[in-house]
């Protein structure tokens, strides 16, 4: 009974600890290929990636800066 609540309890801590992290979006100027980092904190993978890629830039439908998370 004590193992099976200790695997309880370390599977939730694993759980909850996976759903706020910090990510990184890299952006990357088409034109002059200059690359910025942006750190998106305390959120989840889902968020910071919609976050990030709104970042993308795009110039009469052509996309100047480009923006992924890594």
């Amino acid at each position: 009974m004590k193992s099976l609540l200790r695997l309880t309890f370390i599977f939730t801590v694993f759980t909850l600890s996976s759903c706020s992290k910090e990510y990184t979006c890299e952006c990357v100027s088409v034109v002059g290929g200059i690359a910025t980092k942006i750190i998106i904190e305390e959120t989840s993978r889902a968020k910071a990636k919609s976050e990030c890629n709104e970042s993308d830039t795009e110039l009469l439908g052509v996309a100047v800066i480009d923006c992924e998370l890594i």
